[in-house]
């Protein structure tokens, strides 16, 4: 069994953000494309939130949007 310390250290340091405006689709892309389950939201230099594997299925898949 791997530690908490050796599963971080095989993480990347890179850190993927989007906007308000951005697409839903293409903040699943970006999550695809970069294996991740979650991008951070920003407003200029500002955190406003965070988009999450878990909001897409249950707020877009599950309401059928």
């Amino acid at each position: 069994m791997h530690s908490i310390r050796q599963i971080l250290e095989g993480k990347t340091a890179q850190v993927v953000c989007v906007t308000e405006q951005t697409p839903v689709l293409e903040v699943i892309r970006l999550m695809a494309e970069h294996a991740i389950g979650s991008v951070l939201v920003m407003r200029g230099e500002a955190l406003v939130g965070i988009a999450t594997e878990r909001d897409y299925a249950r707020k877009v898949i599950l309401k059928g949007r």
